[in-house]
């Protein structure tokens, strides 16, 4: 089903302009605070392990780079994204509309997603990305040619962020289109 969103993500910025933040001096973080349950099908994903990481890349990126933690919902009643990583060296920004976060997105140097549109909005934009795994779902941006970090086990060592490779994500949109078509026929 994620192929549907990135089909509908690309179709929304068909013509809008693709990533043209080589030379910008931020870079786009978009993280979840850490839930226990993530640990039940991928045990190596700790609290520990998943928040010295996120830290550990925000200190070493912020020497060189603003960093920007994009938002995408305010929540009632449990800690926010940003009240979790209230500590990081970064800017909060709540887009208000999806057009405002494809501006952050495209004009960032490097897009780092623990969120699953995070890391599809970055790949359709063409800006590079490096996700964080903490569910199956992601494999579909691993498709994508982005590196994904915690779908298969720990990682030492971070994988640079990289552009998607376009001719598959072309390929995983039209799967989506084809789903979207079917459900509108079958409907």
């Amino acid at each position: 089903m994620v192929g549907c969103d990135v089909a509908l993500l690309d179709q929304r910025f068909l013509g809008g302009g693709q990533y043209s933040g080589r030379d910008s001096d931020y870079v786009v973080f978009s993280f979840p605070g850490y839930s226990p349950h993530w640990a039940l099908t991928r045990p190596w994903l700790t609290e520990e392990w998943y928040a010295s990481t996120i830290r550990d890349l925000a200190a070493q990126i912020s020497q060189t780079q603003r960093i920007v933690f994009v938002e995408f919902d305010q929540v009632i009643g449990r800690v926010s994204d940003s009240d979790y990583w209230a500590g990081l060296p970064c800017t909060l920004a709540r887009p208000a509309t999806i057009e405002d976060a494809a501006a952050l997105f495209r004009n960032a140097s490097h897009v780092y997603a623990g969120r699953l549109h995070a890391a599809i909005l970055g790949s359709v934009l063409g800006v590079p990305t490096l996700a964080f795994a903490y569910h199956h779902k992601f494999e579909v941006v691993s498709e994508l040619g982005i590196p994904t970090v915690g779908l298969t086990g720990p990682c030492a060592t971070l994988p640079k962020p990289e552009r998607p490779d376009m001719t598959i994500l072309e390929s995983v949109r039209q799967r989506g289109l084809d789903v979207l078509s079917s459900v509108r026929t079958d409907g």
